[in-house]
């Protein structure tokens, strides 16, 4: 089965809402009359830069972006080591067939399975078996 590299880019999303009700900001300190009418709206934060790189096997080019898709795709949920959640988005998938360089085994198999396929009297379609096999 061919091989593709993959490349993915996206960005990562989030919204943060401060917690701080019910904070004491006065700990260690003796004030009197403190209020707190702090008011911190949600923030819809968007970082760029996510990039991931990785090789499928894959049927053809459709097959290996479905498999990419798989790891990663609009939406995805992630969570980072401070805990919070962020979602995937802006993902752009980038596909190109891994060029395998030709050897022995493989230039065989493809000659051969060409034969196979021609029609060719049986005994010319031997003598290209032997002379294969005596090749490789």
């Amino acid at each position: 089965m061919p091989k593709y590299d993959i490349t993915v880019t996206f960005d990562l999303e989030t919204s943060l809402d401060p917690d701080f009700y019910g904070h004491r900001w006065d700990e260690g300190v003796t004030l009197e009359g403190i209020e707190d009418g702090s008011y911190f709206s949600t923030q819809h934060v968007t970082v760029d830069g996510g990039s991931l790189s990785f090789q499928v096997e894959a049927t053809d080019e459709g097959d290996a972006e479905s498999k990419a898709f798989e790891v990663i795709q609009e939406g995805s949920e992630v969570e980072d080591t401070n805990g919070w959640t962020w979602v995937a988005a802006n993902v752009s998938v980038e596909v190109e067939p891994v060029e395998e360089p030709m050897d022995l085994v493989k230039a065989t198999e493809l000659v051969t399975a060409y034969l196979m396929d021609q029609e060719l009297p049986e005994e010319l379609k031997e003598a290209f078996r032997f002379i294969l096999s005596r090749i490789s």
